[in-house]
């Protein structure tokens, strides 16, 4: 698999960022953001980079106070932090998946994180525009960014949990 040489960027309709996160040591809360934007940049020679940034208030939550608490200083501190960013450091290509790694941004802590990502395509859409996927999981300790907040179950154990899964299910389309 070679990737195809250009500049690609998120079609945000058919993209998303999500994140999930033990909750009531239950079961996986899942949400995304809906501001977010992701360019892949293939050079002729092959070299690649994938960067990104979140709009952090855009949570995919529909109970308000719940948005205003991630909100808060107890948790992303968006009046402070109001971007998540990621920055390739390394593209790998192996066999038929992508080996990525980067400086990822939380909080204003930023982290190194690897993961292996699918890539697809490219094809040519149906409605135009050469495009391609690439969808990516990291693994991250929300602690290691700063974000401690954590309630105490009575029964013992902890309310949230504090791996967070973060998902990219990306469509880029060539510019």
């Amino acid at each position: 698999m070679a990737l195809p040489a250009g500049t690609w960027t998120t079609d945000t309709v058919h993209s998303s960022v999500t994140y999930a996160i033990k909750h009531n040591k239950l079961t996986l809360f899942r949400s995304g953001f809906s501001e977010y934007e992701v360019t892949l940049e293939v050079g002729e020679d092959g070299a690649a980079s994938l960067n990104g940034d979140v709009t952090v208030e855009s949570f995919t939550i529909s109970n308000e106070q719940f948005v205003q608490h991630l909100k808060s200083e107890e948790f992303f501190d968006t009046a402070k932090f109001p971007k998540i960013t990621f920055a390739s450091t390394e593209v790998g290509q192996h066999d038929d998946h992508l080996h990525i790694t980067g400086d990822l941004t939380i909080h204003g802590v930023t982290k190194s994180v690897s993961g292996t990502a699918a890539f697809t395509g490219p094809v040519e859409g149906a409605f135009g525009g050469t495009r391609v996927g690439v969808q990516v999981t990291y693994t991250v300790d929300r602690r290691d960014f700063g974000i401690t907040w954590q309630v105490p179950l009575a029964g013992g154990g902890d309310y949230l949990g504090n791996d967070v899964e973060l998902a990219l299910q990306l469509e880029l389309v060539k510019a």
